[in-house]
C-alpha cells in the first residue's frame, strides 16, 4: 500500500465521507518541529508511532 497520500485531507481507503483523522494529526504535528511520526503497513496491519523530542 502506498502510504504517502494518507495524510491528505479527504483521503480514505474506506470510502467517502472520511479521511480527516490523519490529516488533522499531520496538521497538528506541523506545529511541533521536533515531533516525528512513523507509519508502517505490512500484511494488512497498519501502525503509527508519534514521538515528541526535547
Amino acid at each position: 500500500m502506498e502510504l504517502s497520500p494518507i495524510f491528505e485531507k479527504g483521503y480514505s481507503s474506506k470510502g467517502e465521507g472520511r479521511g480527516l483523522g490523519l490529516y488533522n494529526v499531520h496538521t497538528i504535528l506541523e506545529k511541533y518541529p521536533k515531533s516525528l511520526i512513523s507509519t508502517r503497513s505490512a500484511e494488512h496491519l497498519f501502525s503509527q508511532t508519534i514521538q515528541f523530542c526535547k
